[in-house]
């Protein structure tokens, strides 16, 4: 069993999926309408819709952890593509580098990586 894909409902999901692909650097897929884009993010894939297939209501406090290899470089890559650096770059008391990025709605993006005892 694999996750392969996450919904996420936004207001507008062309706007949140051309976001996204455009400040992290991540390819839009083939669906690109207000109600529903996808984005191909290494190897998840983001469905933003602006409904739910079953009604749920809202999920706050969703964080997306992307592993880069460089958090520094990673973030300063996506500020220059126009991202709302939210955290960071800091180095967590739990052993990761970590950069929280704003996304589409109340979605948050965290670029980290583990910090080497080396």
């Amino acid at each position: 069993m694999a996750i392969k894909a996450l919904s996420i409902i936004v207001d507008d999901a062309s706007k949140a999926a051309h976001q996204v692909a455009e400040q992290f650097g991540w390819t839009l897929g083939g669906s690109d309408f207000k109600e529903f884009a996808d984005v191909h993010a290494d190897g998840v894939d983001l469905w933003f819709s602006t409904s739910a297939a079953v009604p749920s209501g809202g999920i706050d406090g969703l964080t997306l952890h992307v592993f880069v290899n460089d958090v520094d470089a990673a973030a300063d890559a996506v500020v220059s593509r126009g991202g709302t650096l939210l955290l960071g770059p800091v180095t967590q008391d739990f052993g990761m580098r970590s950069a929280i990025f704003q996304g589409p709605g109340n979605l948050m993006i965290d670029l980290c990586a583990p910090v080497s005892d080396t």
